[in-house]
């Protein structure tokens, strides 16, 4: 995303929360984990993958009880 289309995206926002100052190994999973518990559902767009940061959160939403959607990849228009 160019830096135009992402300032404008930010300046549309009623409200933003800020995760990580920098750029971080763990900054993902910070984000993620804070989606989770400021959420009462989750839509994640899935690829079936058993590694890495969906799957990952996938667990923490089921793990917390939260409601669910999983979107197959391939069926998300643009």
């Amino acid at each position: 995303m160019k830096k135009e289309e992402t300032r404008a995206l930010l300046e549309s926002c009623s409200h933003i929360e800020i995760i990580s100052e920098k750029l971080t190994y763990s900054v993902y999973q910070k984000r993620n984990r804070y989606i989770v518990e400021h959420s009462d559902r989750v839509i994640a767009v899935y690829d079936g993958r058993d590694k890495g940061g969906t799957v990952a959160t996938i667990r923490m939403v089921h793990a917390q009880r939260k409601e669910l959607r999983e979107v197959p990849v391939g069926t998300v228009r643009r």
